[in-house]
């Protein structure tokens, strides 16, 4: 099955925690569990059929340049499951994200 990019359905945060600690080798993070820091909307998943391989997200912020507030992003929460590292996945996700 193909991996398919998307918004982060917000009923998937427990398998969102379980992707943090495969990614990062710690323990799973509860606190995603608890206060979702960034709006789904504002976060892509890859999903490989209901399993989710895959996250990135943007904190969306403004710097002042020339005496103006300009919108800018910041990338967090790059994650992929190790049986998908490899696969180019991450570079899909952020294209689909400077896309949004």
């Amino acid at each position: 099955m193909a991996v398919e990019i998307r918004t982060l359905d917000p009923d998937d945060l427990d398998q969102l925690a379980d992707l943090g600690a495969h990614s990062f080798g710690g323990p799973r993070p509860e606190m995603v569990l608890e206060q979702r820091p960034i709006p789904p909307e504002e976060a892509v998943a890859a999903y490989d059929g209901d399993r989710l391989v895959g996250h990135v997200a943007a904190h969306r912020f403004r710097q002042w340049f020339g005496g103006r507030a300009v919108p800018c992003g910041g990338v967090a929460g790059v994650m992929v499951m190790p049986d998908q590292r490899g696969s180019g996945l991450a570079a899909r996700m952020m294209a689909a994200m400077t896309e949004a």
